[in-house]
């Protein structure tokens, strides 16, 4: 990864008991695939994002994170044909002081770092879109925020996670808290 991507992590705090600024709602920029959130060109996709940028993830985690402490839920990735170089992402809560992590297993990476070229680990769509998946590992609800850098941009893409229903019953619908 460039050394010039290693951008100071520029999220903003949110004080606790204050609204979430999250992202504008999600929009389609791409025909290929589904509703995406960020200013771009990487933007964030997931299911649960297509109507609000509210990501539902269940603590404590089932099977998939080998019983870690830290939930999640699938956070995929979509670039724009015009830009093909290296990408990398961070994040943390704004509300405290907990961390954002990326991947599967018990204890995900701090970032994802994906290298420069013309396809994602899924690949490339038809129109020239790059696909990227991946999991957003969370260990709380809350007002969380995501640093995208490449090297000729630097974006932030805001979203609030919540606690869903159990694993048995999970309905992508958030409990109120």
């Amino acid at each position: 990864m460039p050394t010039a991507l290693r951008r100071p992590i520029r999220l903003p705090h949110v004080a606790a008991g204050t609204r979430c600024p999250v992202s504008a709602p999600a929009r389609k920029v791409d025909p290929n695939e589904g509703a995406v959130i960020g200013p771009g060109p990487i933007y964030a996709f997931s299911l649960w994002l297509f109507r609000h940028p509210v990501i539902p993830f269940v603590l404590p985690s089932p099977g998939l994170f080998g019983g870690s402490a830290w939930g999640g839920q699938i956070l995929k990735w979509v670039g724009a044909p015009s830009y093909r170089g290296p990408v990398l992402i961070r994040g943390r809560k704004l509300t405290g002081r907990d961390g954002l992590g990326f991947g599967g297993g018990k204890v995900p990476l701090a970032e994802m770092d994906v290298p420069g070229g013309p396809a994602g680990d899924v690949g490339v769509n038809p129109g020239g879109w790059r696909l990227w998946s991946g999991y957003a590992r969370l260990r709380s609800p809350g007002c969380y925020g995501l640093q995208v850098d490449g090297t000729t941009f630097s974006e932030v893409i805001i979203f609030r996670a919540c606690l869903s229903s159990p694993p048995r019953r999970q309905t992508g619908r958030c409990r109120s808290r």
